[in-house]
């Protein structure tokens, strides 16, 4: 049996502190998450890299090289000028693409890179930077 010490009472403290980050973490990511999916749903993509990943996806997926097409669901205000035959990503742009283009929309991959990435700010919490600046930055970056 534990006795109430000082000490102890601070590292229970401390437990219930960590344990209340984690989950406020936890309910900040599904809160960014939700506004990405329902952005997704509601805005239309404005420029041509959608357009043209998402093609390229569909181009692959037809086995035909991305490389060596012409894109054509681009709509014209957003192509770039002579973009209509250049590929101009590396191939695992369409390669990760390609379970979110089944899924129904390439933009759910970047949804889970932005997790991945707040993720990993979180994870930096207390080690090169302070809990104060970790929070700081997750929620500029879920939030900005």
């Amino acid at each position: 049996m534990r006795l109430l010490t000082i000490k102890n009472i601070k590292k229970m403290n401390m437990n219930i502190i960590k344990d209340l980050f984690k989950i406020q973490f936890v309910w900040w990511l599904i809160i960014a998450a939700g506004i990405r999916l329902i952005l997704v749903f509601l805005i239309t993509p404005i420029t041509d890299a959608y357009y043209v990943t998402t093609e390229s996806v569909s181009c692959l997926l037809s086995l035909k090289n991305p490389y060596n097409y012409t894109f054509t669901s681009v709509p014209s205000e957003l192509m770039t000028k002579g973009g209509e035959t250049v590929f101009a990503y590396l191939p695992f742009v369409t390669i990760f693409s390609i379970p979110f283009y089944l899924l129904g929309d390439i933009r759910y991959g970047f949804i889970v890179c932005d997790l991945i990435i707040g993720y990993v700010i979180y994870k930096i919490n207390g080690k090169t930077v302070t809990k104060e600046q970790s929070k700081l930055l997750y929620y500029i970056f879920f939030f900005l």
